[in-house]
C-alpha cells in the first residue's frame, strides 16, 4: 500500500507545491518480493514468448493472403483488370489478353501459332523486357537438375544465417525461365528451411505457375509451422503445393493446412546395386516422378535443389535427363560440399555436351548419351 502526504505552510509548502513521501508498508514489500521470484519472471517470459509467436503467425497468415491475392490479380487474364495503368497495355501480357479476345484478329492469332510452334531457344534469344512469348509450349519432357555451386563445389555458406543469392542476374533469369517451362518444381526440406523460397516464376512474363514439390519424409517443416509458429511462404500464398511424405496416420486436419497444400504419402525406400528396392530412410526419387506424371500429368519436371536432393535423383539409374550446373566465380567462407563432381555426373550416365557464359558465372550442360540438349545451340536454352 502507497501512502502520500503533504505538510503545507499556510495551505502552501515552501517549494511552491505539496511534498509527496513515499511509505512502504510490510504489504507492498511482500508484493515486490512475489513479483521478483523467480517462478513468476519465468511465467511472465513463457506468456511474452507465446504472444510473440501468436502474433508473428498472424501476421504472416495476413502477408500470405494479401500476396496471394495480389499475385492472383496480377496474373489475371482479363485486360480489364490493368486497364487504370497508364501504358499497360503495351505489354505482351495485356496484348496477348486483349488479342486472344477479339473476334478478327486472325492474323494475329496466326503469328502467335507460328511463334509457339518454333523451339524454346528463341526465350532466351531477347531480354525479359522485350520478350513476346508469354509461356513457352512445354515441349521439353523429363527431369532438368539445376545446380548452383561456388568456384569451390560448395552449395552454401554455412557462415551465413540465412542462404543469400550468390550467382549473378543472368543466371537468375536462366532460373526463372526453366521455372516457366517446367510443369513442376522440386526441392528438398533443407532448401526450403535455409531459403524459405517461394518456387514461383518473377522475373520473366508468365501465365501459368509451376506446381510446387517438397520432399519432406517426416512433415518438419509442417509441424514446425504447428509447435513453433514458424512459417514459410511455400505454405501461406495460396499457390498450388504438393508435400511427399512417409509418415503413416497423420492427422492432416491437425495442420492446419490451406486447401492448396497436398500432403501425399509415399513409402521411403532405397535402391540396392541389385536394383531391389527395400526399406529406407529416403523418398525413391523415381516414385516421386512417376506419382507426379500420373496424378498431376507432369511431363517436365525442375529439380533446383538441394544437394542431398540432386544426389538422391542422380543415384537413379537413368532418371535425370539433364543437368544445368551453374558455378559462380566466388568462394564460401565455410562452404557446405555439395557432392556433386564430373565423376557423380559420369556414373548417373550424364555427358557434358559444353560450357555457356551467363553474366559473371559459367554454365555447364550435361546430358544423357542418347538425349540431345532441347535447343540447337546451348545459350539458347533455357
Amino acid at each position: 500500500m502507497c501512502v502520500y502526504y503533504s505538510t503545507a505552510s499556510g495551505g502552501k509548502s515552501e517549494t511552491n507545491g505539496p511534498k509527496q513521501i513515499w511509505r512502504e508498508t510490510d504489504e507492498t514489500k511482500r508484493n515486490l518480493q512475489f513479483l521478483e521470484s523467480p517462478t513468476i519472471k519465468s511465467r511472465a517470459v513463457y506468456t511474452m514468448a507465446r504472444q510473440r509467436k501468436r502474433t508473428a503467425r498472424t501476421a504472416n497468415r495476413i502477408r500470405g493472403f494479401i500476396s496471394s491475392c495480389c499475385l492472383a490479380w496480377i496474373l489475371s487474364p482479363s485486360p480489364l483488370a490493368f486497364a487504370w495503368i497508364p501504358g499497360i497495355q503495351q505489354s505482351p501480357l495485356i496484348r496477348r489478353s486483349c488479342s486472344s479476345s477479339s473476334s478478327n484478329n486472325n492474323s494475329n492469332n496466326n503469328n502467335s501459332s507460328n511463334s509457339n510452334s518454333q523451339s524454346v531457344h528463341r526465350l532466351a534469344a531477347t531480354s525479359p523486357e522485350n520478350d513476346e512469348t508469354v509461356c513457352t509450349s512445354k515441349r521439353v519432357a523429363g527431369v532438368t537438375l539445376k545446380v548452383a555451386l561456388d568456384a569451390a563445389g560448395g552449395a552454401a555458406d554455412l557462415s551465413e544465417i540465412k542462404s543469400e543469392r550468390f550467382t549473378s542476374p543472368e543466371s537468375l533469369d536462366m532460373v526463372h525461365r526453366l521455372r516457366r517451362d517446367s510443369d513442376a518444381v522440386l526441392v528438398g526440406r533443407g532448401t526450403v528451411q535455409q531459403d524459405d523460397c517461394s518456387l514461383t516464376v518473377r522475373r520473366v512474363p508468365c501465365t501459368k505457375q509451376p506446381l510446387r514439390v517438397v520432399l519432406d519424409p517426416r512433415l518438419s517443416l509442417l509441424l514446425e509451422q504447428l509447435e513453433e509458429g514458424t512459417s514459410y511462404q511455400l505454405f501461406h500464398d495460396g499457390l498450388p503445393t504438393v508435400v511427399y511424405h512417409s509418415v503413416r496416420d497423420v492427422d492432416y486436419d491437425s495442420l492446419n493446412l490451406l486447401d492448396s497444400v497436398t500432403c501425399i504419402y509415399l513409402p521411403t525406400t532405397v535402391q540396392d546395386n541389385d536394383g531391389l528396392r527395400r526399406a529406407g530412410e529416403y523418398i525413391s526419387a523415381k516414385a516421386v516422378v512417376d506419382d507426379l506424371a500420373q496424378r498431376f500429368q507432369v511431363r517436365h519436371l525442375m529439380v533446383e535443389g538441394g544437394p542431398a536432393t540432386a544426389k538422391l535423383f542422380l543415384e537413379e539409374s537413368l532418371l535425370v535427363d539433364r543437368v544445368i550446373l551453374v558455378k559462380a566465380p566466388l568462394y564460401f567462407r565455410e562452404p557446405l560440399n555439395a557432392g556433386i563432381a564430373s565423376q557423380v555426373l559420369e556414373k548417373a550416365r550424364l555427358k557434358l555436351l559444353g560450357t555457356v557464359e551467363s553474366g559473371v558465372d559459367r554454365m555447364e550442360c550435361w546430358s544423357l548419351s542418347d538425349q540431345p540438349w532441347p535447343s540447337k545451340e546451348l545459350g539458347e536454352w533455357p
